[in-house]
C-alpha cells in the first residue's frame, strides 16, 4: 500500500504549473484521494509524479488564457487537529489567534516521510504547548485556494496555492494548559465552550469539520 504521507510530503510546495498565461479554474479533484491510494503508484522522482498527475486527468479543467505575466501555482498538504477536554463546567474547544489575527486551530505541513496523522499531532503539540493528546477520530479534509502572503519555506511570496488540510479530533486531559508557539507566530491560545465555537472561528472553510467536531461530541454527551 502507498504511504500518502510520504507522498504528501514529496509534494509540499512543489510548483506543478509554471507557465504564461495559466489561469486556474480547478484541478486535483475528488480523485486526489483514490489516486493515492493505488498501490502501483511509482515514486521514482517529481517529474514522474507530474507526468502522472497530467495523465490520470487531474488538471481537467485548467483554462488556458493569454496573459503577459507568468503565473506559479503550489499545492500544499496540512494535517491539523480539533482539540477538545472535558470540565466539570462542560465541554471546551481549543482556538489559536494566527499570525493574521484569526481564531482558528491548529496544522502545518506534512513533512517528508510523515503520515498524515502523526503531522497532525506534531504541529498540534507544537503550535498550542500540548504534552499528551488522543486521537479520537478523523474529522475530513477541506480545500482552498490563497495568495501566499509572505515567503516562506514551501512556496515564495505571491505564489498561488491550493492548500489541502487533513483534520482530526483529538482529546487532552482536563486541565491541560495551553502556551502559544511565539516562533511560528502564534498570538494566543484559548479554550472556548463547545456552544460558542462556531460563533468564535474566523475562517469559513474550517466550520465543516468543526461542526462534524461538534456533532460527534453533542452525540456522546
Amino acid at each position: 500500500m502507498l504511504d500518502q504521507g510520504r507522498v504528501l510530503g514529496m509534494l509540499q510546495g512543489w510548483p506543478v504549473a509554471d507557465a504564461k498565461g495559466q489561469t486556474f479554474q480547478e484541478y486535483l479533484n475528488d480523485h486526489l484521494r483514490d489516486f493515492l491510494n493505488q498501490e502501483d503508484f511509482p515514486e521514482k522522482d517529481r517529474k514522474l509524479l507530474l507526468k502522472i498527475f497530467i495523465t490520470k486527468g487531474f488538471f481537467a479543467g485548467i483554462n488556458m488564457k493569454s496573459d503577459n505575466k507568468k503565473r506559479l501555482m503550489h499545492i500544499e498538504f496540512s494535517a491539523g487537529g480539533i482539540v477538545y477536554r472535558k470540565t466539570p463546567h462542560g465541554i471546551e474547544i481549543a482556538f489559536l489567534l494566527d499570525p493574521y489575527r484569526k481564531w482558528t486551530f491548529a496544522k502545518g505541513h506534512i513533512e517528508r516521510g510523515e503520515n498524515v496523522q502523526a503531522a497532525a499531532v506534531r504541529e498540534v503539540k507544537e503550535e498550542m504547548g500540548i504534552r499528551k493528546i488522543r486521537v479520537v477520530t478523523k474529522l475530513g479534509r477541506i480545500d482552498w485556494w490563497f495568495r501566499e502572503r509572505r515567503q516562506g519555506a514551501h512556496s515564495p511570496r505571491g505564489s498561488l496555492i491550493h492548500k489541502f488540510a487533513y483534520y482530526f479530533l483529538m482529546e487532552v486531559p482536563d486541565r491541560t494548559q495551553l502556551r502559544p508557539q511565539k516562533s511560528e507566530l502564534i498570538r494566543a491560545v484559548t479554550w472556548v465552550p463547545l456552544e460558542q465555537a462556531l460563533k468564535f472561528s474566523s475562517y469559513k472553510d474550517v466550520r465543516p469539520v468543526l461542526k462534524r467536531a461538534i456533532d460527534i461530541l453533542q452525540s456522546r454527551r
